[in-house]
């Protein structure tokens, strides 16, 4: 069964265990825009190490009293991530590569 821990030592910041035995930690938090719980994990799991993950969770909580969603924003860096020379060529040889003469 998959709990969820809550740590005492940061507001929000939760140890994640997995029937798997995998583990990582994620913030929970009420989204400043529409006010609807949201769950961000942390990028690292739990080799992040307890400090670094309750460091990485009061930067988040800071940046949702400025009225920034962490979730949001990491979602929009995706986006922006896709949208590259590198990922949009990418994605043109995997569709198209197969139709062309020559590929090098």
């Amino acid at each position: 069964m998959r709990r969820e821990i809550p740590d005492a030592g940061a507001r929000g910041l939760y140890l994640i265990m997995q029937p798997s035995g995998h583990r990582n930690f994620a913030i929970r938090y009420r989204s400043p825009l529409d006010g609807k719980p949201k769950k961000l994990t942390l990028k690292g799991g739990v080799s992040l190490g307890l400090a670094h993950a309750r460091r990485e969770a009061a930067n988040l909580m800071y940046q949702l009293e400025q009225g920034i969603d962490p979730g949001a924003a990491k979602n929009a860096w995706r986006a922006a991530a896709k949208n590259t020379f590198r990922a949009v060529a990418e994605e043109y040889m995997r569709r198209e590569g197969s139709k062309l003469r020559t590929v090098g």
